[in-house]
This record gives structure tokens, sequence and C-alpha cells, in this order.
């Protein structure tokens, strides 16, 4: 595949394999995102159910974050989300 990823921690990772437009479902929005197979056994990988949504992903639900109010919106087909760190906000069309 070629592909080789460096997690925030700055551990080096080789992706198995990628699934491509695999529908994401955040509330009432859905969203295609394309996701890479990673390999997290092992000690290095304490906490295993993680998911990684990245830039592209961010990007095709023109995710917005306003880190001074805590506030990440999400916006698809002219619908948009608000969350908190505790949930959803508000819903608004």
């Amino acid at each position: 595949m070629g592909v080789v990823l460096q997690l925030a921690d700055r551990f080096i990772v080789y992706p198995k394999e990628v699934l491509e437009d695999v529908l994401v479902q955040v509330n009432e929005l859905v969203f295609p995102a394309d996701f890479y197979v990673l390999d997290m056994m092992g000690d290095n990988f304490p906490n295993s159910t993680s998911i990684l949504l990245g830039r592209p992903f961010l990007k095709t639900s023109k995710t917005k974050i306003d880190v001074d109010v805590g506030i990440l919106s999400m916006e698809f087909d002219s619908e948009v989300m608000s969350f908190n760190i505790g949930g959803v906000t508000q819903n608004s069309n």
C-alpha cells in the first residue's frame, strides 16, 4: 500500500488496508469517509477501540472547532449540528 502514518504520540504505524466510502452517521448527519485499518494490538495501544477521523473527514463534514467556547459544528447537505464535550448542544436547519 505504501502509506505510513504518524500518530499524535509520534508512533509510526503501517495500515493493513483502506476501506473507502464507508458511511459514518453522526446523529442525523451521514458522511462518506475512508478508513485506514491499523493493527492496534499490543503494549503500544492499550485502548484498541479508538477510531481516527482525519482531515479528509473533517473537510467533508465542513467541521468547525471553536476551542474558546468548546463547540464543534458539522455541516452536511445544509444541515448543521453542534456538539460540546458532553453531547449535542443544538441542531439548526
